[in-house]
């Protein structure tokens, strides 16, 4: 009777709401991901929102990279961005929450991380530091890198925006030895990310 009732009335059910975006954009040098994470902001406005009133914040570790799109035409709009410098060598999570903030501060509709190959060399930089003082204990070492990994990916997943994440991608390899003449061969795989490879199941989309 009641109690049934009771029981079932602390379920709430569930609503689609209109989440940000987490979306992970890879491809070698040249490929065009600063113009494509760009195209991609602009198409995320909703229906009915004007370009012009669609704020698109670029965090640029790529000198400058996106200004020279600044003024071009693609899907009938005309590129205006922001942009906020950042050193591509010390791209630590504070710089990251600290680029978040301003964005959300500023109601900045999408932000781009142009490139975030850059936070994960900073923490692999952070790693080979503590190799050094820890006499090359890549164990301990790790601790630190994962703790900056953690930071970063939690920034990422709680950041109230959306957000575009271009990452470099370079060519994976393998090597193998050849059956039939025992040398060893080097095979080359495609392109991967520079990137943790878990990192691939944070984001709602992945392009390549």
């Amino acid at each position: 009777g009641d109690h049934h009732i009771m029981a079932t009335s602390r379920l709430k059910l569930a609503t689609k709401e209109a989440l940000p975006l987490k979306l992970m954009l890879s491809g070698p040098a040249g490929a065009g991901k600063t113009f494509g994470s760009i195209r991609l902001a602009y198409g995320l406005r909703p229906d009915g929102v004007d370009a012009k009133d669609w704020k698109i914040l670029v965090a640029d570790t790529e000198e400058r990279s996106a200004n020279k799109y600044v003024g071009e035409y693609a899907d009938g709009v005309k590129f205006r961005c922001f942009a906020e410098q950042v050193d591509a060598l010390d791209f630590s999570p504070d710089r990251l929450d600290e680029i978040i903030e301003i964005a959300v501060a500023e109601k900045v509709n999408v932000l781009v991380i142009d490139s975030a190959t850059a936070l994960w060399r900073y923490c692999l930089a952070q790693v080979d530091n503590e190799k050094k003082r820890n006499k090359n204990d890549g164990v301990n070492s790790w601790k630190r890198g994962d703790d900056i990994y953690r930071r970063w990916t939690q920034s990422i997943l709680s950041c109230p925006i959306h957000m575009v994440l271009n990452f470099r991608s370079k060519q994976a390899i393998a090597q193998e030895r050849n059956e039939v003449t025992g040398k060893i061969e080097v095979k080359k795989l495609g392109l991967e990310a520079e990137v943790r490879q878990d990192f691939q199941f944070f984001p709602d989309v992945t392009i390549a």
